[in-house]
């Protein structure tokens, strides 16, 4: 086996185990090429930011989700508490467990804009006394970014607060039992998920330095720093012993010969916390040379050596570079195990060394995959953003909009990168270490800070992010975001004092808070993106203004209670308001002096004020024919008339004694009378005109870009885009005569889709002329204006999923429509209570099976 490479040449290696390995995703060939999207049951466990964004990705994606948190808020290891667990050296598997390593002190090492979510900038408000404007800001100020994008997103509502996951294993059909327990009671719930997506962190269960002549005992006292005893009792080290994890403040440490062992950020941070308070403070890092003794810059009592070679009984601590320390404590910033003690797999999934395995870049057991999952177990990255990116493709998978590679070709895969990672002499604790930058803290010259080979060897190099990004259909790591990590990272071994203070990549912060304006509103104040937009139930859109310099739209709204009015700017606007509201009128000659009443059928709401009336109705469409029987129980007489039928039609419908079915109205007189074209005088006292609708957008200003002209709007790219105006404005639901809420889904599908880049449009020209063709064959056709969005029933939806990537609409689904169609002009009276499409029925069911969840029945 070939000698352990360098720091710099297994940071290579790791490079080129992302760039150049992977095996290219291809569709399973157990699944058809298009899959059938599915919405699943699923489970996610924690509420810290991977469980966050992993249910709003999913959610995103269509699945039904719960996400269980121990604790009682969301924020996992950010949110701080004082409270240590009752063995401070977290050892002791019956120990009283605390999840959170925040200490108090604590400042994120990354700045906020490089470390929030893509879709949710992590920016100050700075105009909120109780937030932390600072850009390397403490950890409440992150735990409150949190709780916003979980109330943002909605997240917050499916968490269940205060559960534990106890159990979580294989039942019959590739389910997942998931046991829990509320934290007030000892019941535990049972039940069924079709996928579990584990978010549980990996900063909880301590990771302790092996050091000869010291042991630890399973038995401790609940004082925060306690003495360790040997399980034989012999030759034991008599000093104290604590883990980072269970490190608030510096205070217990005063005037105490204190050892740190570590060299990661935490370990940089708390040896400075501590040195304000301590006599000593003795660093131990295997990231240096065996000789390191080096007493630390800018400090009297702190010095760097190389690591531990041994602890004595009489209290000495002996280093490898034969320094010999009294100390009275050992603080352990040795890192974290992985844990996942509810975890049941059959061995399927294990634990060893610190690999978690086997898995597929990180997230997928083959032998488990799609339906177990994790998020977040790599490490030294830039985190948030990459929970985001797995989070996404694990939903896509789920939905069966991204296709995973075989169970084989996902082993081979493993099993190369673990090779590599053998053959470079990476030890399997690395396994997870996408970065594998070497922190050697404060023994780095400022000669080797700018030396290139050490800045590259200090940097993520955001492989894995963008092979993720191409996977979902994303894009790749914003550059800003990439070079804003690698300069704090290098800024970091620089200054490590100051770093967080003062910086010089202002050109990068500008850069990023331009691509933040795609998701925050105008004027970045207000903070993030809005997700939940106006609750339709406290406002209404006043006014749509676009504004041309930048192309965004100003959404004026007031409360219904109120008379304020909100300025909003937003990137795109999607018109949804329908088209059952503005009454469309029958022109009818001598209408004015007629004496009788007249109403639409937007006010009709019973029968019974038509009680022994003469009533003609207008129109012949589906809500006409149910209204006119309705009102035949009560009328004296209905008379329809339609423009369907020839003008020498009347005829009593079959069935009643007191309706008729007449050619359209000619004229109305004055003394009430209604001639119609068939030849026939009526003496009404009501016309119900039941003749649908206007488009009706009296909020949206366009400069007449936009135009309703004979209930034609236009003009539009498919019903739904302006090309002048395309993407950022659009229209859903505008086509008639349609099968609606599938048809609503697509149009949807295909607008979100556009908007995020993964689907493109047209050029403005070729809209324009595709448009133009579309009109000319109406005219030529002899078709009005006004027939325009009436569109066939399914060719339309089919070429909207086409471009969406999903599947058309089923044969089921088109028969039975065809088949209602049928019924309910041969059978009006009888065809929804009285149908012979079982089989149909039966196949929309089983159909149904993907989406619907089976046996979720709680135990």
């Amino acid at each position: 086996m070939p000698p352990p490479p360098t720091g710099n040449e297994s940071t290579h290696i790791l490079r080129k185990l992302t760039n150049e390995t992977a095996i290219p995703v291809t569709p399973n060939p157990m699944q058809p090429t298009h899959h059938q999207p599915a919405s699943r049951h699923v489970a996610v466990i924690g509420a810290g930011a991977a469980g966050l964004v992993a249910a709003r990705e999913l959610r995103r994606e269509g699945h039904k989700v719960v996400v269980f948190e121990r604790g009682d808020q969301v924020g996992g290891t950010w949110v701080y508490t004082p409270n240590v667990e009752s063995d401070p050296i977290g050892l002791d598997p019956n120990r009283t467990r605390v999840h959170s390593s925040m200490y108090q002190s604590l400042r994120t090492n990354l700045p906020r804009e490089a470390m929030g979510f893509r879709d949710y900038p992590f920016v100050a408000i700075e105009e909120d006394e109780e937030r932390d404007p600072r850009r390397y800001p403490g950890h409440r100020e992150v735990l409150m970014y949190l709780k916003d994008f979980a109330i943002e997103f909605g997240v917050s509502e499916i968490v269940r607060f205060e559960t534990e996951v106890v159990f979580v294993g294989l039942v019959e059909g590739g389910k997942w039992k998931v046991k829990s327990k509320s934290k007030r009671g000892e019941v535990v719930e049972d039940e069924i998920f079709d996928a579990v997506v584990v978010c549980n962190g990996h900063h909880t269960e301590p990771c302790v330095a092996q050091i000869p002549g010291l042991c630890f005992a399973f038995y401790f006292s609940s004082s925060a720093l306690c003495n360790v005893h040997c399980f034989s009792g012999i030759n034991t080290w008599k000093g104290k012993q604590i883990h980072s994890h269970n490190y608030r403040t510096p205070e217990p440490f005063r005037d105490q010969v204190v050892i740190l062992i570590g060299s990661a950020t935490s370990a940089l941070d708390i040896s400075r916390d501590i040195a304000g308070v301590a006599k000593e403070v003795h660093i131990a890092s295997r990231s240096v040379a065996d000789e390191t003794l080096e007493k630390q810059p800018g400090y009297n009592n702190m010095w760097l050596h190389s690591m531990i070679k041994s602890v004595q009984e009489d209290g000495s601590v002996v280093f490898r570079n034969g320094s010999v320390v009294l100390a009275d404590v050992i603080l352990h910033c040795t890192g974290y195990k992985f844990h996942f003690p509810f975890l049941e797999t059959n061995g399927m999934v294990t634990v060893d060394d610190n690999r978690v395995g086997p898995l597929y870049k990180h997230v997928f057991p083959p032998d488990l995959a799609p339906s177990l999952s994790f998020v977040g177990l790599p490490w030294k990255v830039a985190p948030f953003p990459m929970f985001e990116f797995q989070s996404k493709w694990i939903a896509g998978i789920l939905s069966n909009r991204i296709a995973l590679p075989s169970r084989e070709e996902m082993m081979e895969d493993v099993k190369a990168f673990y090779s590599l990672l053998e053959a470079s002499g990476i030890p399997k604790r690395y396994t997870h270490n996408i970065a594998d930058y070497q922190l050697v803290s404060t023994n780095m010259t400022i000669a080797q800070i700018h030396s290139s080979s050490v800045v590259e060897s200090t940097g993520y190099n955001f492989g894995y992010d963008d092979w993720l990004a191409a996977e979902c259909g994303c894009p790749a790591f914003e550059e800003w975001r990439k070079q804003m990590y690698f300069v704090a990272i290098e800024n970091l071994f620089a200054r490590p004092e100051t770093y967080k203070d003062e910086w010089e990549d202002h050109h990068l912060v500008l850069q990023a808070h331009e691509d933040f304006r795609k998701y925050t509103l105008n004027g970045v104040e207000n903070g993030y993106v809005t997700s939940n937009d106006v609750p339709p139930s406290s406002r209404r859109v006043w006014a749509l203004v676009r504004i041309t310099n930048g192309g965004k739209w100003k959404v004026k709204s007031k409360s219904k209670g109120g008379d304020g009015v909100h300025d909003e700017i937003y990137d795109a606007v999607v018109v949804c308001n329908g088209h059952y509201t503005e009454p469309r009128i029958a022109e009818i000659p001598g209408i004015n002096t007629w004496k009788g009443k007249q109403f639409h059928s937007h006010n009709y709401r019973n029968p019974e004020p038509f009680r022994d009336q003469v009533v003609i109705l207008i129109g012949g469409a589906a809500s006409s024919a149910d209204i006119s029987r309705e009102l035949a129980g009560v009328a004296k007489e209905v008379h329809i008339a339609s423009r369907s039928v020839a003008d020498e039609a009347i005829g009593k419908q079959p069935g009643y004694d007191n309706m008729w079915l007449h050619s359209m109205i000619k004229s109305a007189h004055d003394d009430g009378s209604v001639a119609f074209q068939d030849g026939s005088v009526v003496v009404a006292d009501i016309i119900l005109h039941c003749t649908g609708y206007k488009y009706h957008f009296p909020f949206l200003e366009t400069n007449g870009i936009v135009t309703v002209d004979d209930n034609r709007v236009g003009p539009l790219y498919k019903h739904v885009f302006p090309p002048a105006l395309a993407p950022s404005l659009s229209f859903v639901g505008l086509p008639w005569k349609v099968v609606p809420f599938p048809q609503f889904e697509l149009q949807s599908k295909w607008i979100a889709g556009l908007l995020s880049n993964r689907i493109a449009l047209p050029s403005k020209e070729e809209m324009m002329e595709d448009i133009k063709a579309f009109y000319s064959l109406l005219e030529a056709s002899g078709l009005p204006k006004r027939y325009t969005h009436n569109l066939g029933i399914f060719e339309y939806n089919d070429w909207l999923a086409a471009l969406c990537g999903c599947p058309v609409s089923e044969e089921w689904r088109k028969k039975m429509y065809l088949e209602v169609s049928k019924n309910r002009h041969a059978r009006p009276e009888t065809y929804r209570d009285e149908w012979k499409d079982d089989h149909l029925i039966l196949q929309a069911h089983e159909d149904f099976k993907k989406y619907t969840l089976n046996g979720v029945t709680k135990k």
